[in-house]
C-alpha cells in the first residue's frame, strides 16, 4: 500500500526535470527571437530614415535671402509615420524645422561628428529614432537631423 504523501516515483520526478528544462529552453528560445525580430524592425527603421536624410538633404536649398528651407515637401502616400525634419547652425542654433509638431530636445552638435549618428531619444514620453550629420547647403555648413516616431516599430513588435 502506498501513502500519498510518499516520496514521487522516478518517472513523476524524471517528468518533471524533464517539463522544467522544455520550459527553460522555450523561454530562451522566444528571448532569443524576439530579440532578434527586433533587431530587424530597428535596422529596416533605419534604413527608411536614412533614406529620409538623402530627400531632406536633396530638397534642402538656400532662399535668396540667406535663409535654409525646403524646395518641396515630400510626404509617401503610403507612409503615415510621424517624422520630424530640422536643420541646425554649428553654433547650435535651430534654423529650420518641417514635419511633426512634437518638439525634440536640442541636436548635441559636439557628438554628431564627421558621419551619420543614429540614436533614440524620448519627447513627451515617445521614442524617437533620429539620424543626424554634418551637410553643406548652399556653401553654408550646417547639421540636419532627421527623426521618425518608433510607435509604429512598437505597434509591429507587440503583434509577435
Amino acid at each position: 500500500m502506498r501513502l500519498p504523501w510518499a516520496a514521487p516515483t522516478i518517472r513523476a520526478r524524471l517528468t518533471g526535470w524533464y517539463a522544467l528544462a522544455l520550459t527553460a529552453m522555450m523561454v530562451v528560445y522566444a528571448t532569443a527571437t524576439f530579440i532578434a525580430v527586433r533587431h530587424e524592425f530597428l535596422e529596416q527603421l533605419d534604413e527608411r530614415l536614412h533614406d529620409d536624410f538623402e530627400v531632406a538633404e536633396g530638397r534642402l536649398t538656400r532662399t535668396a535671402d540667406g535663409r535654409i528651407g525646403r524646395t518641396a515637401a515630400h510626404q509617401d502616400a503610403h507612409d503615415d509615420e510621424a517624422r520630424v525634419y530640422e536643420v541646425w547652425s554649428p553654433t547650435g542654433e535651430q534654423i529650420h524645422r518641417s514635419g511633426a509638431q512634437t518638439p525634440l530636445p536640442p541636436l548635441s552638435l559636439a557628438a554628431t561628428g564627421i558621419s551619420y549618428r543614429y540614436e533614440t531619444i524620448i519627447a513627451n514620453g515617445e521614442r524617437w529614432r533620429t539620424i543626424a550629420a554634418p551637410v553643406s547647403i548652399g556653401g553654408h555648413n550646417v547639421v540636419l537631423r532627421v527623426s521618425r516616431s518608433e510607435e509604429r516599430v512598437r505597434e509591429e513588435l507587440s503583434e509577435v
